[in-house]
């Protein structure tokens, strides 16, 4: 219609920026500092690593899986036999990572709204339960997923 253009830069774009405005608030207050590293740096800094690897382990079985997927099949090897989106997983701890990192800043406090929101989004929005809807009806995809967690990891 007539509001296409109009519509579509204020969601796709503006709402992107003010997003990414929020989510890099840790980034954002960490360039004012120069204070040194403490131990909170470097437990944020550890949940980060592991964040990354969820992230990066999972995105790369799932892309090795789509490469001979068959019609049908469920992703439950690797990282995914874990959790159905280890991959969000690893994104949010990254997130709480950084958080964890500039937490030692002065005034610092108020950026917890990054990891607040990209947890939001991705639990809530844009993530799980956007994929999960896609699988709704599919027989393999409700048994996987009365066995596997969504989010965090079972590892028992």
């Amino acid at each position: 219609g007539k509001s296409f253009y109009w519509r579509s830069y204020l969601q796709v774009y503006l709402l992107q920026a003010f997003f990414l405005l929020i989510i890099s608030t840790p980034f954002l207050w960490a360039s004012l500092s120069t204070d040194s590293w403490s131990m909170l740096t470097g437990i944020g800094l550890s949940i980060w690593i592991i964040g990354f690897l969820f992230q990066s382990i999972g995105d790369y079985q799932l892309a090795q899986f789509v490469k001979t997927k068959q019609p049908g099949e469920i992703m439950q090897k690797g990282l995914w036999k874990y959790s159905r989106h280890p991959n969000y997983f690893g994104e949010i701890l990254m997130w709480w990572g950084i958080y964890g990192i500039v937490l030692q800043l002065p005034n610092s406090g108020w950026t917890i709204i990054s990891p607040i929101t990209i947890t939001l989004l991705l639990v809530f929005v844009s993530g799980v339960p956007m994929l999960e809807k896609k699988y709704v009806g599919n027989v393999a995809y409700e048994a996987y997923k009365k066995r596997t967690w969504a989010l965090v990891p079972k590892l028992w």
